[in-house]
């Protein structure tokens, strides 16, 4: 039985290759492929056979990759400018500009949203001449810090409890969401992030599992420069810029920092350095070098 079948493959093999020779497409690969593997080779063979003599005369077959469009074709689409951006305008402009019933609508959207996003809209929005838009945004703004004293207690509580790794993480993360929503004000602003400074002072000192320490140090630079401990935030960013002098984020802290200081020649050294180590800069980052650099032309 299987002399038979082997026989029979042998007289398939024999068949493909006249076949592919007066078409004059032999392929060895083909073949080869055709002859190792039984039924499924040659089956591969007839097919490709069948498909090929579906194409129109004169027609050829399509890669799976291949772009048939002409360049031409798509030169030639016109679409047309989306202007929808242009009437957008800000939160707060649309408190003072719209009528009533807009302002009230447009307030009830961001209440269904996420109201922390939009917390110095709403406190403009309560100075409002509209008593009802006051309404919303004082009862808001009341709603939302009664949720984060909430999540305050509930953090202080659970770090009397136990000031483990995952608690600090925990308390951390919860500073640097309050801060971000610009809640705390003067006193309380300060206050927390001093707080926040700690823990993350406290996480790098304990927590070796942390792989990309320098984030952190930024972080505590940032929150030095917010307190106007500029000193400080000067020595963090420097050890930065040693550890890594080819991140733009550092160079971009020290200006903030440097500017706040009114050091106009440290200003002059960090671009000096930024310039002479090659530093790979974005559109933000351009944008501030051009403006320190315009600045320091018209100093001088």
């Amino acid at each position: 039985m299987i002399l038979i079948l082997i026989f029979i493959h042998i007289l398939c093999m024999a068949a493909f290759y006249l076949l592919l020779r007066n078409r004059g497409s032999l392929s060895f690969s083909r073949m080869l492929v055709a002859i190792l593997v039984p039924v499924f080779g040659p089956s591969c063979l007839l097919s490709e056979l069948i498909l090929k003599n579906k194409v129109p005369q004169g027609g050829e077959m399509l890669a799976i990759n291949e772009n048939t469009a002409d360049d031409a074709v798509y030169r030639s689409i016109h679409v047309r400018p989306d202007k929808d951006a242009d009437a957008i305008v800000p939160l707060e402009e649309s408190l003072l500009i719209n009528p009533p019933a807009k302002r009230r609508k447009l307030l009830l959207n961001v209440l269904n949203l996420n109201p922390s996003d939009y917390v110095d809209g709403l406190r403009k929005a309560g100075v409002n001449d509209d008593t009802e838009v006051v309404h919303y945004a004082v009862t808001a703004l009341v709603e939302l810090r009664k949720e984060y004293n909430d999540r305050l207690f509930q953090m202080e509580e659970e770090m009397k409890e136990s000031e483990d790794l995952e608690s600090l993480r925990r308390y951390a993360a919860f500073d640097e969401e309050y801060l971000r929503t610009g809640l705390p004000e003067n006193g309380e602003r300060i206050e927390r992030l001093n707080h926040y400074n700690q823990l993350l002072a406290r996480l790098l000192e304990e927590d070796s599992s942390i792989m990309d320490r320098t984030s952190l140090y930024r972080k505590r630079a940032a929150c030095y420069m917010a307190v106007r401990d500029y000193g400080k935030a000067r020595h963090l960013l420097d050890r930065l810029i040693i550890k890594e002098p080819e991140n733009e984020e550092n160079y971009l802290l020290m200006l903030r920092c440097l500017s706040a200081m009114k050091d106009r020649a440290g200003i002059d050294e960090v671009l000096a350095t930024i310039s002479a180590t090659h530093v790979f800069l974005t559109e933000e980052g351009k944008e501030a070098i051009s403006f320190w650099s315009c600045s320091e032309a018209e100093t001088a």
